[in-house]
């Protein structure tokens, strides 16, 4: 085999039009999560019924992407394995339709999480597949601002939708756009004559980057004890008692645990302050364009700066918008609790989240230099989904119990912890040998 075979990767780039069915999918799935908790609350359910919603539709996520994963590996057709989520994704929003009890709607949302995770890993490795190695960063910054386009204006029909018509209507016209990704799909992907492997993901940081973004748990390698014992070698060049992956790792946790904690119920608070369906997902929306934005630019930002100060500014800003956002849920109602909303969700969810997701990940990219990083990200991405499923879980329970506000500053205090664990975090020594 020669060495243009061993790259994985052609030499010259070849048409990427493929890329433009991420638009409709991502119209069909960007409002789901705020339209199912909407959909619960109109069937009489409670803050506790979303959170056990939500988390189900989390839990799902870890079985299906290592399943998806082993899928993408042994069957190797792109299309065939797009397709079939795609069609999950259109039958799981159809299915709403005919949802008559929160059992029902959580069992739709869990079948829509399953399948949607399935595009993630084919969508990437058709960057890989289709584009000269020079052309990565572009190719996955095009990737993602295309699917980021998506779901921004699927957010753009939730607002209309509910504002002149009903949520059923909503879920008429998302079913729709997922039927037209699933003919785009048919006309537009084909089978490349090389194939890229997962292993990709984990020895090029755009690859990665952009693997996550769309889907934030990965599994590439299954981790062996020989890993787990480099893993608990690798140590501060200060603070020496402690194990730098262990705080790493346990920042990640955390994090994922607070943003889950508040995104869980946010659309549950706002419909239950009297906000609008219309106006929810206008929240929303701004959010969406936010991060949209922010995710565009946040590559060459990230790159030009110093990632830790990216990282420690971003907590700052987000954990300011959690504690703003708990007090405006205690303090306002009516027209001013939504006038803040719009305000600080959209700085939170948009700016800093993106900037910080971007960081976060190129940091741990870099810190887990040499060794079995195919491994060592799939450690990381269990820890951080494992992070948003005690988060989900626990924010029906706070908020049941104590109320939105609290649960809100709840979420920014682990904001806090997380910034804590960042600044602890010094440069590593470097890699131990094999």
């Amino acid at each position: 085999m020669d060495a243009k075979q061993n790259s994985n990767v052609p030499e010259k780039k070849i048409s990427n039009k493929w890329a433009f069915i991420t638009i409709p999918a991502n119209i069909a799935t960007g409002p789901i999560s705020a339209l199912i908790i909407l959909q619960i609350l109109a069937l009489g359910g409670t803050v506790l019924d979303v959170s056990y919603a939500i988390t189900l539709g989390i839990a799902i996520s870890i079985p299906a992407s290592y399943f998806w994963g082993k899928i993408s590996d042994i069957y190797n057709s792109r299309r065939r394995q797009i397709m079939i989520s795609y069609l999950g994704i259109t039958i799981s929003i159809f299915a709403l339709l005919f949802a008559k009890s929160i059992l029902l709607v959580a069992l739709a949302y869990m079948a829509l999480n399953f399948f949607s995770i399935a595009n993630a890993t084919p969508l990437n490795l058709l960057v890989m597949e289709t584009t000269a190695k020079e052309h990565w960063p572009s190719t996955f910054s095009s990737l993602q601002t295309l699917s980021s386009v998506g779901s921004t204006v699927g957010y753009v029909i939730a607002v209309f939708a509910t504002s002149a018509l009903n949520l059923n209507s909503l879920i008429l016209l998302l079913v729709l756009a997922s039927i037209i990704s699933i003919l785009m799909t048919n006309k537009l992907v084909y089978s490349p004559a090389v194939k890229a492997t997962r292993e990709t993901f984990a020895s090029n940081s755009f690859a990665f980057i952009s693997r996550m973004l769309m889907h934030p748990i990965i599994f590439i390698k299954d981790p062996t004890s020989k890993l787990l014992r480099r893993l608990s070698t690798i140590r501060n060049t200060s603070y020496s008692h402690f194990n730098y992956v262990t705080i790493l790792y346990a920042a990640g946790f955390v994090f994922f645990m607070g943003s889950a904690i508040f995104n869980a119920i946010y659309p549950a608070a706002l419909s239950q302050s009297g906000i609008s369906h219309s106006n929810i997902f206008l929240v929303l929306l701004m959010g969406m364009l936010l991060q949209t934005t922010t995710f565009f630019y946040s590559g060459h930002f990230v790159e030009t700066h110093v990632t830790r100060s990216v990282i420690r500014r971003s907590l700052v800003l987000r954990t300011i918008c959690y504690f703003l956002s708990g007090a405006a849920f205690i303090l306002l109602s009516g027209y001013n609790l939504f006038v803040s909303s719009i305000i600080l969700y959209p700085i939170a969810a948009g700016i800093a989240y993106s900037l910080f997701y971007t960081a976060s990940y190129a940091l741990v990219f870099e810190a887990l230099g040499n060794i079995d990083k195919g491994s060592a990200l799939g450690i990381y991405s269990t820890v951080a989904s494992f992070g948003t499923l005690f988060g989900a879980l626990a924010a029906g329970q706070i908020a049941f119990h104590f109320g939105y506000g609290v649960t809100f500053i709840v979420a920014g205090l682990l904001l806090a912890l997380t910034l804590y664990l960042f600044m602890i975090l010094p440069k590593r020594t470097p890699d131990v040998k094999k």
